[in-house]
């Protein structure tokens, strides 16, 4: 099982210094809660699956910024889903 804190705040730094170099000023909306899921070993399907819609559905909300209820409905499936596994 992966270790949550560790592993996302070092992605989430390797991320947003690869962002700044190509000259980006802001992150990719939602990349915190995409590594969450990475971190947490849980793929983009089945987080869509749970939400009852699919991988490319996901893909296409993640591209917009979410609020902060959406935010935790997501981390709460990642939770879930990761604790099953």
């Amino acid at each position: 099982m992966p270790v949550p804190g560790k592993n996302r705040v070092l992605t989430l730094f390797i991320y947003s210094s690869i962002i700044k170099r190509k000259g980006c000023d802001e992150m990719k909306p939602n990349l915190d809660l995409r590594l969450y899921a990475k971190g947490h070993g849980v793929p983009l399907w089945r987080i869509a699956q749970e939400f009852g819609f699919s991988e490319q559905t996901m893909i296409l909300r993640l591209r917009k910024q979410y609020s902060k209820e959406d935010a935790d409905e997501f981390m709460r499936i990642v939770d879930k889903i990761s604790r099953e596994e």
